[in-house]
């Protein structure tokens, strides 16, 4: 390992389940679900623990081929994970037939809307928009949409155009990431100020002490 980089830091396998048991992101979770949920009262009863066959990669894909089911497979992860996450779904959700279509015109959608927009402030973006792609479509971004994601983007928000489930929910996960550094400046500067008060207030007493001040006596 003398070549391995200075900032390197290595696991065994038993620290590494240590490191996810104790770990409160959603992914860890989900996998500790699945620990203990699945794997080990498999190996309590019949003594190990075998994976389910897995399905061929087409049939995967198919499952998420169009962007509505992908609409719905990135809401649902963030009703289960982000529970308080407020969500404006754009016309993605309403493209799956001619009346839909129609009633979401009617509901006021335009062309080029995001098909997803997260309204939670996080990380100093007013919120998070994404365009949806998949193979069913064209696949290609309309020049309405990409002047919505740059008017978007200019004004504050994140905005991600993708067809991958996992690049979705990566940052997903990455937008809602508290900034520990920025969380504790911010602790730093809120106890200054607190300090720098209670400073004065204790002042302001000694002098009132030494000149002999009494309250309701004058």
């Amino acid at each position: 390992m003398e070549k391995s980089h200075p900032d390197t830091v290595l696991l065994y396998e038993p620290g590494l389940y240590q490191l996810v048991c104790n770990s409160r992101l959603p992914i860890a979770e989900a996998f500790q679900g699945w620990v203990f949920g699945e794997v080990l009262p498999s190996i309590r009863k019949i003594g190990s623990y075998k994976l389910p066959e897995s399905e061929p990669l087409y049939c995967k894909q198919m499952k998420l081929i169009n962007e509505t089911d992908l609409h719905y497979a990135v809401v649902e992860y963030l009703k289960k994970y982000h529970p308080k996450a407020l969500i404006l779904p754009g016309l993605g959700v309403y493209q799956d037939t001619s009346y839909k279509r129609c009633d979401a015109w009617r509901k006021g959608y335009m062309g080029g809307q995001p098909d997803l927009m997260i309204m939670n402030p996080s990380n100093g973006f007013h919120g998070f928009a994404i365009e949806l792609k998949t193979p069913k479509g064209t696949g290609e971004v309309k020049d309405n949409q990409v002047a919505w994601l740059e008017a978007l983007n200019k004004n504050g928000y994140q905005t991600l155009i993708s067809n991958d489930y996992t690049e979705i929910v990566l940052d997903i996960e990455e937008y809602f990431r508290v900034d520990k550094t920025k969380k504790l400046l911010k602790e730093i500067k809120n106890l200054k100020i607190k300090c720098k008060t209670l400073k004065a207030s204790q002042c302001k007493e000694v002098v009132i002490r030494q000149i002999g001040y009494t309250v309701g006596k004058y």
